[in-house]
């Protein structure tokens, strides 16, 4: 389906912390004339021998050689990279006067070269991995230049990384704020201001929601409003520790260390599309109505209220206590954190009519990007074969359960 500007921001904040991790850096080859970006926290300088240099990656099987060289030799690495391939049609060749390029892949890896005549000689950068290297190769690739470094992001002032920075501060300012520790962007942001009609239940202090786990020690996901202003967390009576929480996102995570809370569910690797069939659990109305509550509806539209990209709408029916609950696909894969329903007392008063069964829930995308920003495993699923009701159900059972706020 068509990309949404949340899916482009999700991807390139994931680039961002992604290269910070690694320390990844355009590195200038000045004996060359050549510049390529490199992760320098990871590689190590393992042999340098007048103009050539050789790192290696630490923890994956990835080589870089970079150096100046004869015709012969040059014409030598060319010839060993094309044999390299398991066939023929698995090679890439570039032969111009000064350019020679040639990249060949087996069941092994794939092997790069690029030889650029420079200053009357000929620069060389050789790069080799295994399959599992695919991504810092191709990085690696894509960045050797003869004209300078070549910086690794596009303009701050883009709407690409615009985003990805909003996405980025919001969520390390919620670290900083539910767990004391962390550092912001220096992106000035303004607080997100949730879209008018729709109506989450009031500060949680004294109510109840939804929460479903997520990982094997206890991480449960729900929704930031069940939790706020809260002294006392419990989940089944017992007490629960707040990890971390965003009000851009209107997520929370939570744990009970040590808990039986049944089998933590899957996220799904792939965004749901439009009409696709979900499943929602959640506990409505505590109190009034009893245990777990299963519905089924579909995706009706992919964006919230007046284009909100957080939120996708769901016809599955929301009621009070069902904030923080899972939405999953057919496979009983996690899609979405059910979060809102339309405000229809509001509407009807500004349309003269009754909206019926619009309510939201927040991505499955933004939901592991809250995660795995603020250091909480998860595990995705490939699909795999889809599940009758009955199964989807026992599956939510085990894993979805209930989350009283004491004020």
């Amino acid at each position: 389906m068509e990309p949404l500007n949340a899916d482009a921001a999700f991807l390139a904040m994931t680039f961002v912390v992604d290269v910070d991790d690694g320390g990844w850096r355009p590195v200038p080859l000045p004996n060359l004339g050549m510049s390529i970006a490199m992760p320098t926290k990871l590689m190590s300088l393992k042999d340098r021998s007048g103009t050539t240099s050789a790192w290696e990656h630490r923890q994956k099987e990835l080589y870089i050689m970079a150096g100046r060289h004869t015709a012969d030799f040059v014409g030598e690495q060319h010839a060993f990279v094309e044999r390299n391939a398991s066939y023929q049609d698995e090679v890439y060749k570039v032969r111009d006067r000064e350019r020679w390029v040639t990249s060949s892949k087996n069941d092994k890896g794939s092997s790069y070269i690029r030889s650029e005549y420079i200053n009357g000689g000929w620069s060389s950068v050789f790069i080799t991995g295994t399959p599992h290297t695919e991504p810092e190769l191709g990085l690696m690739i894509s960045s050797i230049s003869t004209d300078g470094t070549t910086p690794l992001f596009p303009s701050e002032e883009g709407v690409l990384m615009r985003n990805a920075m909003l996405l980025l501060d919001e969520i390390n300012s919620a670290e900083t704020e539910g767990r004391g520790s962390g550092d912001t962007v220096g992106v000035s942001v303004e607080p997100r201001k949730v879209p008018p009609a729709a109506d989450k239940e009031p500060p949680a202090a004294g109510g109840t929601g939804t929460g479903f786990l997520v990982n094997a020690d206890g991480v449960l996901l729900t929704n930031a409003h069940v939790v706020e202003d809260c002294s006392l967390i419990e989940v089944n009576g017992q007490k629960a520790n707040l990890l971390a929480s965003s009000n851009m996102f209107d997520l929370a995570a939570i744990s009970v260390p040590g808990a039986l809370l049944g089998e933590p569910l899957q996220f799904s690797s792939r965004s749901a599309g439009l009409n696709a069939d979900i499943t929602i659990a959640r506990y409505p109305l505590h109190g009034l109505l009893g245990g777990l509550n299963i519905g089924r509806g579909s995706i009706s539209a992919l964006k919230g209220l007046r284009g909100d990209e957080i939120n996708f709408q769901i016809s599955a029916p929301v009621q009070p206590g069902n904030s923080g609950g899972p939405a999953v696909d057919r496979f009983g894969n996690v899609v979405g954190v059910v979060v809102s329903k339309l405000d229809t007392v509001e509407v009807a008063d500004l349309t003269g009519d009754i909206a019926q069964n619009i309510n939201f829930a927040v991505r499955g995308d933004l939901a592991k990007a809250f995660l795995s920003s603020n250091g909480i495993t998860f595990s995705e699923a490939q699909g795999g074969d889809p599940m009758d009701g009955e199964t989807i159900a026992q599956r939510l059972q085990q894993a979805t359960h209930l989350v009283r706020c004491s004020g």
